[in-house]
Formats: structure tokens, C-alpha cells, sequence
């Protein structure tokens, strides 16, 4: 895959995993959902890990997962059409979610179907960009913007939209500068907020 900017972008691959257990941990360690869904733990950084690379393993035939050459981050887009986390999916997924999240999983069920609620009222032909990552110590160097760019160069040549979910308010702008609108607010039961994003296509 030829470079984006000054990062050479790649299909992020199975054996990525275990580096992007580690880079995503520290990524989202400091995210809000996160410490909500990990609140009390003293080991965030590494429940945090566990989820994203399950994540990765679970993305890695629905759409594109893209990272940089030396790993440095991920973008795990799902294709039009397959966001939907079907019954045998999430059955494969339990033990993980348990390993990761713990007794804490069921009370957090409502909030991962309300999120999911929303994310059906969008139009039906879109890309999702479902986890968007860098390592902290690469943050600022355009590697989220290169790891974005080949998927919403995509949905313009195919006439799509594209959808996420920020659950930081301070990356609402980063995203507003490639063409995402914030659509509504989501609240997590006793936790923070979430704020679901459109892009058309250009």
C-alpha cells in the first residue's frame, strides 16, 4: 500500500496483535468509556489491551484494519453492511469481553445496545470506522490522519458515507476537519458521554 503523507499504511495482519494489544492499551487507557467501563481498576492499561485486541481479531475479516509500517496505531474500519455484531460473533467474543471487562459486562450490556440502536437509524450503505488508535508517544505526527485517509478516499470513489463514535470531546475537531458532523449525544448509564459522527461522501 503506497504511503499517506509520510507514513507507509499497511493491512494490519494477525500477527499485528500482540503489538497492538500493547499500543492500544496505553491509547485508550485514558479514555473515558474506558475508565467508566474499568472504573476502580488498577490495571487499565492492560483490561484495555485485552478488549482492543479483541477487537482487532474480531474486525480483522469485516472490512479493512489498517496500521503503519512499524505499527504505530490502528484504524479497524467495517465494510457497508457488516457492523452488525451478529449471535454466533458475540458468543465467540464472550470469554474475551469476560477476560477483559469481568463481572462488570452484564450491566454494561444496555449501553453497547443502545450504542447500537443509534448506530441502525444511520443510512443503511456506509463504512464504520469502529476504533481509530496511536500510540501515545506517536500522537501529533499524522498517523490517525494516514490511517484514515485510504478508507475515506474509498467511500468518495464509492459514493458512501462513513460513521464512528468519539468518546473524547477534544477529537470532535480533528474529525470535523476530514468531513465528520456530530449527529446526537449518547450518555452511558452513570458514565460519560459519546458523540456518534456522519460523513458524506465527497
Amino acid at each position: 500500500m503506497p504511503a499517506v503523507g509520510a507514513h507507509e499504511v499497511r493491512e494490519l495482519t494477525r500477527a499485528d496483535i500482540p503489538t497492538m494489544r500493547a499500543v492500544l492499551g496505553r491509547a485508550f487507557a485514558d479514555d473515558p468509556i474506558m475508565e467508566h467501563v474499568f472504573a476502580g481498576r488498577s490495571d487499565v492499561e492492560r483490561r484495555t489491551g485485552l478488549l482492543y485486541a479483541l477487537f482487532c481479531r474480531a474486525h480483522l475479516h469485516h472490512g479493512r484494519c489498517l496500521t503503519t509500517r512499524d505499527a504505530e496505531g490502528a484504524a479497524l474500519w467495517t465494510a457497508p453492511g457488516r457492523w452488525r455484531v451478529g449471535r454466533g460473533q458475540q458468543l465467540r467474543m464472550l470469554p474475551g469481553l469476560f477476560r477483559s471487562i469481568g463481572a462488570r459486562l452484564p450491566l454494561l450490556m444496555g449501553d453497547f445496545e443502545m450504542m447500537e440502536r443509534f448506530h441502525g437509524s444511520m443510512p443503511a450503505d456506509h463504512w464504520y470506522l469502529a476504533v481509530l488508535g496511536t500510540d501515545p508517544p506517536r500522537q501529533g505526527h499524522g498517523i490517525g490522519s494516514a490511517l484514515m485517509t485510504p478508507v475515506l478516499e474509498q467511500c468518495d470513489a464509492e459514493g458512501v458515507g462513513a460513521y464512528l463514535e468519539s468518546s473524547k470531546e477534544s477529537n470532535l475537531a480533528f474529525y470535523g476537519r476530514f468531513g465528520f458532523e456530530v449527529v446526537e449525544e449518547l450518555r452511558f448509564k452513570g458514565g460519560p458521554p459519546i458523540w456518534p459522527m456522519w460523513r458524506d461522501p465527497r
